[in-house]
């Protein structure tokens, strides 16, 4: 199952989790929350002597995300509230020893830092490959899938779009669309930048 409308809506406000004792249950939902969504994951750890460590997950993505203006921004911040050292190279980013009050600031600028890199990767596309299905008669089109289903009233003629992005170091990325027009570049580009939870990774370098 997962979070509630209203641990989503809290989550939304704060930027973070907080982990408790009973903490494992909450996580769990929220990482499978966060995965569908593509949103970023901020976790504030319990550490010693009222410091705290703090990670971020980013999914639907590689280590390829963290590029040089994401880890300057990242080391940057994390400096500037107090934090002993940090870790930006490779997925989950990772802050160490910052005071719970510092901890809470900087997870609010995190999540802006991980919109950014989405948005800085989607420039990267340099192939783009469309496989056009058959055109629609214009009856509406419904599915369902493993977190729930939808329904396209499509426009007759119009066809399903099945999408392929390949990133300048080799990465591809595939997702679907249904009832379109024509497949254009700048539209899935648009949708690989803001909605990345629908693109699945085919392979990495």
């Amino acid at each position: 199952m997962l979070p509630t409308e209203q641990q989503i809506e809290i989550y939304k406000v704060c930027g973070y989790l907080n982990a408790t004792s009973r903490f494992e249950t909450r996580h769990r939902l929220f990482e499978r929350w966060c995965e569908i969504s593509a949103r970023p994951l901020v976790i504030i750890w319990p550490f010693s002597k009222g410091r705290r460590k703090m990670t971020m997950q980013l999914f639907h993505c590689t280590d390829s995300i963290l590029d040089d203006e994401f880890r300057s921004s990242f080391e940057n911040l994390s400096k500037i509230w107090g934090a002993s050292s940090c870790q930006s190279k490779s997925l989950p980013v990772e802050v160490v020893d910052v005071k719970l009050k510092h901890a809470k600031i900087l997870a609010s600028y995190l999540h802006q830092l991980a919109i950014d890199a989405y948005k800085r990767r989607a420039t990267r596309v340099k192939k783009f490959l469309a496989i056009e299905g058959p055109p629609s008669n214009g009856e509406p089109k419904t599915w369902n899938g493993p977190f729930g289903g939808g329904c396209v009233f499509t426009i007759p003629g119009w066809r399903d779009l099945d999408c392929v992005l390949e990133l300048d170091n080799g990465e591809r990325y595939k997702t679907g669309f249904k009832g379109m027009k024509a497949p254009e570049l700048k539209y899935v580009q648009d949708q690989f930048a803001n909605q990345p939870g629908i693109f699945r990774l085919l392979n990495s370098p």
